[in-house]
């Protein structure tokens, strides 16, 4: 049962009762269940089982009756009659007159509360849980990656701006191939369909979805973590420059740098601007040192043949 503008129930309901309007009146007898989207909601007769209720304000007369429990969500509550069950929800504001024969629980909160602001303890906490991930994926990939970390940050130190326009370029790529696959994807479907061949249908799906799922996964692994590791090293390095060292040493540079790179990105203001740099730059050079692996073409400035010793 529904309603622009108003609801009224005045006589008996055999079963459940489905109602939405601006201005929902139940004046009759509901013998099964109630749920009820209003604006505004007035209850007056009797429920024979639960009373669900969403919308703006919501009365229960003190003449009302609900045999069940009472449910409820709404902006202003105000429960005069008798719930024989529990009652249970939230409001904005709710006061009760009534009687009610289980529990009562119903959160109380002002609409519209604006979230509280979070505090320098909040940005500390999250800049050093981000430290910490970074650490661990830099960490694994000069242990199992230490060419490719290398000429990345070589890239990072020498080559920044062409690093800048490859990361900013990856992105478009991304968007681009990602719309591209979703209408390749749904063409095959559309064919395979036509030509009842649905299981071939559902693997081209399947596919196209998973395809594009680790794409995504990828790049935001990247973005979020490996972009900070590969600049904070590269930075790092800028201060503590050496043709060799073992991974502990690489290892104690990306601590330096992926710290201080997290921390001004962390900043407010400044903040975004240096993280944006950051991720374009990171990305970037990572997709220019895999083309130059691929190629064989060593980064510029580090040595084709060049290695990092296990130990000093």
């Amino acid at each position: 049962m529904t309603g622009t503008c108003c609801v009224q129930v005045d006589g008996t309901v055999g079963g459940d009762l489905i109602a939405a309007g601006g201005m929902v009146v139940i004046d009759g007898t509901v013998k099964g269940d109630a749920r009820v989207a209003a604006g505004q909601l007035t209850v007056a007769g009797k429920i024979g089982e639960d009373l669900v209720i969403a919308g703006g304000e919501a009365s229960i007369a003190g003449n009302a009756k609900v045999a069940g429990d009472l449910i409820l969500a709404a902006g202003t509550a105000a429960m005069d009659g008798t719930v024989g069950g529990n009652i249970e929800g939230s409001a904005g504001t709710y006061t009760r007159g009534g009687t009610v024969g289980g529990s009562e629980h119903v959160t109380i909160g002002r609409a519209g509360e604006p979230a509280p602001r979070p505090t320098a303890a909040d940005a500390i906490g999250d800049a050093i849980r981000h430290l910490v991930v970074v650490l661990l994926f830099g960490v694994l990939g000069i242990w199992l990656l230490p060419r490719a970390m290398r000429a990345a940050g070589e890239l990072v130190r020498r080559r920044p701006l062409p690093a800048l326009g490859v990361g900013l370029l990856a992105f478009v790529v991304y968007v681009v191939g990602a719309l591209a696959l979703i209408l390749l994807v749904i063409l095959l479907a559309i064919v395979f369909g036509l030509l009842t061949l649905g299981s071939l249908a559902a693997i081209t799906f399947f596919a196209g979805f998973l395809l594009l799922l680790v794409a995504t996964f990828v790049l935001l692994l990247a973005a979020s973590f490996l972009a900070d590791a590969v600049v904070g090293l590269a930075l790092a390095r800028l201060a503590a420059p050496s043709q060799g060292g073992s991974r502990w040493r690489e290892i104690g540079l990306l601590v330096i740098g992926a710290a201080v790179v997290v921390a001004v990105s962390s900043l407010p203001v400044v903040g975004w601007v240096v993280k944006l740099a950051v991720v374009l730059v990171g990305i970037g050079a990572i997709a220019l040192a895999a083309w130059n692996a691929r190629r064989g073409t060593p980064a510029s400035g580090t040595p084709a043949t060049q290695e990092i010793p296990a130990t000093e």
